[in-house]
């Protein structure tokens, strides 16, 4: 192979890289067209102008959550992976996708981050018969992870368990957790402590 040879291929390389960059940023463009018909949010208004964003963490989410649109199958398992692809679907009004994460995490075991934000949800999104359904069970996860039992050190009292994750609710959560009815307490001092312990925690100059 002449010199010659080597630069022409190196210039075909170069052509075909570019190519390739082009129609990789016209398929975007009219992904983007496509999409803004597709999904309301992204539509003109007086509102949002056609423009979104999502943060770069979310962009495998949003990858299953426009796979879904066009192929109804939904490819996330896990309660975190839902998770995300049902908190786009609620900014970008895919309520078919929202409903089947949800039908999909109320039989899947939560964890205290993923009750926590449907708790601190339910106040801001539709109240579906599933969103309801997964608040009930987030509440119960919640009242078995702060378990309060009793023990016996010189006198008896009552012990919260994982205590040190009270501080970490929000204030919406905490009150949830101790107004619920599958919150057992013997004494009240249960209650003051977690409301102090979570003072203390959240309230600066307390």
């Amino acid at each position: 192979m002449t010199h010659s040879d080597v630069w022409d291929w190196g210039l075909h390389t170069n052509f075909l890289q570019f190519s390739a960059l082009c129609l990789t940023f016209y398929c975007f463009i009219c992904f983007y067209g496509i999409l803004g018909l597709h999904i309301p949010l992204l539509s003109s208004s007086s509102h949002n102008n056609g423009f979104f964003c999502f943060l770069c963490t979310e962009k495998e989410s949003f990858v299953d959550l426009i796979k879904y649109m066009y192929t109804n199958k939904l490819e996330a398992h896990t309660v975190e992976e839902l998770l995300h692809v049902w908190d786009l679907s609620q900014r970008f009004l895919v309520e078919s996708c929202g409903t089947l994460c949800l039908q999909r995490m109320i039989l899947l075991p939560l964890s205290l981050e993923s009750s926590c934000y449907f708790l601190d949800s339910a106040a801001v999104v539709n109240q579906t018969e599933e969103f309801k359904a997964l608040v009930a069970k987030s509440i119960a996860f919640l009242a078995n992870h702060f378990r309060v039992s009793l023990v016996m050190n010189g006198e008896i009292s009552s012990r919260w368990e994982n205590s040190e994750d009270l501080a970490k609710l929000s204030s919406n959560v905490l009150e949830t957790l101790l107004t619920t009815d599958d919150l057992q307490v013997v004494y009240e001092d249960s209650v003051y402590y977690a409301v102090r312990t979570w003072i203390r925690a959240n309230c600066k100059g307390t």
